[in-house]
């Protein structure tokens, strides 16, 4: 946009004098007749485009910042998901990007620490993101419903594994992160025998730890619930990363941090030897 405004059809232009007169003479023709008036020109209409869309405007502006750092086609999509802020997987020939409509405030900083967090996973642009969702929840977001959390089992306590192991393994790096026992699939069990479990669960977006109920019990020991926890708090600080169109939730960097965890063998041995029941119980 320029600082100064140009003069319209009828305006003077600024420090010009007063508007001139083209003198013509009207003498009369041979024969008397007085030439026509010259032929009135209708002015052309002036068409206003109406003002671009602001949504579309920003979506428009991700999705070109998005395929110029990721070197991939990007269809960008924005949403009115109350859980899931980002996510992304493999369309085509393309990569499709779907974000809450809050990312219509993102700025420049908060684009291309998307883009760093969608190529590689980045843990600073993680938190980045984090914290830029976080600000913008309370406005963009339907309240959730109030979250029971149960940490204290029969057996284990998982709050105070927790601050242990964060103590320990991550001080300072698991801000907002809580922990709780999960439900038990009473049905489901009763229905048919099961294949497989998954003994813990991390939610980025919730930034809340679950532990399956099954090792709330006293023959389990307090290692194996320990390295549970341990693997699923790792998950906050090595989050997962788009490799080639595919979701890669174990990165190598958290695989050497999780291979360095003092009872890692012993509780893979233990895990080994007692899965079995562990399905039945």
């Amino acid at each position: 946009m320029s600082s100064g405004a140009r003069p319209g059809p009828l305006q003077r232009a600024p420090g010009s004098t007063a508007a001139r007169q083209l003198s013509l003479s009207f003498d009369a023709a041979p024969g008397g007749s007085v030439p026509p008036p010259a032929a009135v020109i209708a002015p052309t209409p002036i068409v206003v485009a109406p003002p671009s869309d602001p949504e579309e405007s920003a979506r428009a502006h991700i999705e070109k910042v998005m395929n110029s750092m990721l070197g991939v086609r990007v269809e960008v999509e924005l949403t009115s998901n109350r859980r899931t802020m980002i996510s992304s997987a493999r369309s085509g020939m393309a990569l499709r990007l779907r974000l809450h409509r809050m990312f219509v405030e993102a700025d420049g900083a908060i684009v291309e620490a998307l883009g760093r967090y969608v190529k590689t996973g980045d843990r600073r642009a993680s938190r980045r993101l984090g914290e830029f969702i976080e600000a913008k929840r309370d406005r963009f977001v339907a309240p959730r419903p109030p979250r029971v959390l149960r940490p204290l089992g029969e057996h284990h306590d998982l709050l105070a594994i927790y601050a242990r192991i964060e103590s320990t393994y991550f001080p300072g790096a698991l801000a907002g992160v809580t922990i709780t026992w999960g439900r038990h699939g009473a049905a489901a069990r009763g229905r048919r025998r099961k294949r497989s479990i998954r003994l813990g669960t991390y939610t980025h977006d919730e930034r809340l730890i679950r532990v399956h109920p099954v090792l709330d019990q006293p023959w389990v020991p307090a290692f194996f619930v320990e390295y549970i926890v341990f693997h699923e708090m790792l998950h906050h600080v090595e989050p997962a990363r788009e490799e080639d169109g595919r979701t890669i939730f174990h990165t190598p960097e958290f695989r050497r941090r999780e291979r360095a965890y003092p009872e890692y063998e012993r509780a893979l041995a233990w895990e080994r030897a007692n899965i079995g029941k562990l399905l039945t119980s």
